[in-house]
């Protein structure tokens, strides 16, 4: 990849993380940006009915998405197979539900939601888009924390 090309990626990867931030700011939103500006994301927390979950927001640049994550939002811990099989049973029945996000077991047995938008071509970020996703994703794992703690703690 020419200098060049590498440079104008990121440069469009911080124009974006700079709306992100501002769309925060804007908000009153209490958040932490975390790394150099180049590799940084950003952290915010948003309470649900059933928690409060921290959310991860990382902008890539290749391909160039926004990253929405919510990670160890349950732990599982180690499950009987039949309760673990039951859990994944619920797992994809979410899935399958959510058009755009998708939730996952990570290598320590917690459960980790991600939403990602595209930016393709002239797609920008806009702030009621961007708030939209914040909710969006805080409510999904909102509704499924229960049923799946149940099944946890059953």
């Amino acid at each position: 990849m020419s200098s060049f090309l590498w440079a104008l990626i990121l440069f469009a990867k911080l124009i974006v993380h700079y709306h992100v931030k501002k769309y925060l700011e804007d908000d009153d939103w209490r958040f932490r940006v975390v790394g150099e500006p180049e590799n940084s994301f950003i952290r915010t927390g948003i309470k649900g009915e059933n928690g409060t979950f921290e959310i991860t927001i990382m902008v890539s640049s290749d391909p160039p998405v926004v990253v929405f994550r919510i990670y160890d939002f349950a732990k599982i811990g180690n499950m009987a197979l039949d309760k673990k099989g039951k859990l994944l049973d619920l797992i994809n029945q979410y899935n399958h539900n959510n058009l755009f996000g998708k939730v996952y077991i990570d290598d320590d047995n917690e459960l980790t939601f991600s939403y990602a938008i595209p930016l393709v071509g002239d797609t920008e970020l806009d702030r009621e888009s961007f708030i939209g996703v914040l909710y969006i994703s805080t409510n999904f794992v909102d509704e499924m924390y229960p049923s799946i703690m149940k099944l946890v703690w059953s």
